[in-house]
């Protein structure tokens, strides 16, 4: 789907970024490419979010791979009971952290068997 400020794509296969149940909410992101499990930061000041760049600022999980030619309002995850680790992209930041942050605001992450 294409939008006069953003494009999204989803795929129809499943991924396993998830297992149960997972809540969403619009967010503003930043301008840039997102891909689908990517982990986000809040900037407080701006009340944006961003690739996680600090894990102790980890705030929402990307729903939909989008490129944003502009900041834009999109859906996240905002909490989930099961995330899959394995499907989540840390950007290079300590998962221990990172996920420490998720959890506290009631996303939670746990390794999945393969599938």
């Amino acid at each position: 789907m294409v939008l006069a400020k953003r494009e999204v794509t989803t795929s129809p296969e499943k991924d396993h970024l998830y297992s149960g149940r997972a809540h969403s909410q619009p967010r503003t992101l930043v301008a840039g490419a997102y891909q689908r499990g990517d982990i986000l930061e809040l900037d407080k000041t701006t009340n944006k979010l961003a690739i996680v760049a600090d894990p102790v600022k980890a705030f929402a999980v990307v729903m939909h791979d989008c490129t944003l030619a502009v900041d834009d309002e999109v859906p996240v995850y905002v909490s989930g009971d099961q995330f899959n680790k394995s499907q989540l992209n840390f950007n290079g930041q300590d998962e221990a952290a990172t996920i420490n942050a998720l959890h506290e605001l009631g996303i939670y992450v746990r390794d999945f068997l393969d599938v």
